[in-house]
């Protein structure tokens, strides 16, 4: 049984691969033989002076290994905060998310404050009386009341109010992130 082709990992199998070439365009580009080319991606032979210094101009467009690259600039698109128009949007945009993530955050507390009353409810409901009493008015209404926490405490703790906390508490942390970029921008 024929073993299986183990890939290159030499120089030209790498500028190869990612520039898209065949061993052939590789040679027509190098100046030399495909046969070359092949025991070069083999590690048999080196190249002579002129075509390993085109096949390192080749290499000069790889990306950097996964893992190696330099940490990324923060301000990427190269907008000055310190220019006027640039410093004003920039600002206008921080005063926004300040104000967004604000009313996330009341909004949060809100909902933790309406989840808490529904376990204090749901604690209620499993102390109160399990059977009606038929002849007592007010324990009917406080039977009716707890029923209606009952149901009002299924809705709170339900898996899509479950699941709506969870993204508010998500857009709380990413609009917090944007805040504290434009912050680290507008202070260089």
């Amino acid at each position: 049984m024929p073993q299986k082709a183990t890939p290159s990992t030499t120089l030209a199998a790498a500028v190869r691969t990612y520039l898209g070439l065949s061993q052939e365009q590789l040679a027509a580009y190098l100046g030399v033989s495909r046969g070359q080319v092949a025991h070069l991606e083999a590690g048999r032979r080196q190249l002579a002076a002129e075509p390993g210094q085109l096949l390192r101009k080749l290499a000069a467009q790889l990306p950097p290994p996964l893992g190696s690259a330099t940490k990324t600039a923060l301000n990427p698109t190269g907008i000055s905060a310190s220019s006027r128009s640039g410093a004003k949007v920039l600002r206008r945009r921080l005063a926004t998310c300040h104000w967004q993530l604000a009313n996330l955050r009341v909004e949060l507390a809100r909902e933790d404050a309406r989840v808490e009353l529904a376990h204090r409810w749901q604690q209620l409901r499993a102390d109160g009386p399990e059977q009606l009493p038929a002849d007592n008015v007010a324990a009917l209404r406080r039977h009716q009341l707890l029923r209606h926490w009952t149901a009002t405490t299924a809705q709170a703790l339900g898996a899509g109010a479950v699941a709506a906390r969870y993204l508010l508490a998500l857009r709380i942390r990413f609009t917090a992130a944007e805040v504290a970029a434009l912050e680290e921008i507008l202070a260089s």
